[in-house]
């Protein structure tokens, strides 16, 4: 049986896990291991944007503090989803990612247990955010 303890308690762990997972995507930007160095920096330059925006979308779980927007929304976006078009045309014109699944199969949301997110996890998803976005715009 589940209790509200246990569900806290795994919310907790699942944000802890998600911090590490940014930080891990973000060494992976700035010092890919060589072995996978080609396929992380097609990787990240073909989804990276796309990535965090999905992130970003964890700051907004509707508890109207007002902070869920803008993170995703800064570079290589816009309101009028114009990139986000051009970069599934030009998936489907490829074949997907890497060649493998269709633009429109990859998740555009976080789909498990997380929310609603603590403020402080927001916090540090903002600050985690802005270094991802500065680590893809140096490998850009």
């Amino acid at each position: 049986m589940s209790t509200p303890e246990g569900h806290a308690n795994a919310r907790v762990y699942n944000e802890s896990v998600v911090l590490r997972c940014i930080e891990a995507l973000i060494a992976n930007v700035r010092q890919p291991p060589q072995l996978f160095r080609d396929i992380l920096v097609r990787f990240f330059l073909e989804r990276g944007r796309h990535t965090s925006r999905m992130l970003a979308s964890l700051l907004d779980d509707g508890d109207g503090d007002g902070h869920g927007a803008g993170v995703g929304a800064s570079a290589g976006s816009s309101s009028s989803g114009a990139p986000q078009k051009q970069e599934q045309q030009r998936q489907g014109q490829e074949g997907g990612v890497g060649g493998g699944r269709p633009a429109d199969s990859i998740p555009t949301t976080i789909d498990f247990p997380i929310r609603p997110v603590s403020k402080g996890f927001k916090m540090v998803l903002r600050r985690l955010l802005a270094k991802y976005e500065s680590a893809l715009d140096e490998l850009s």
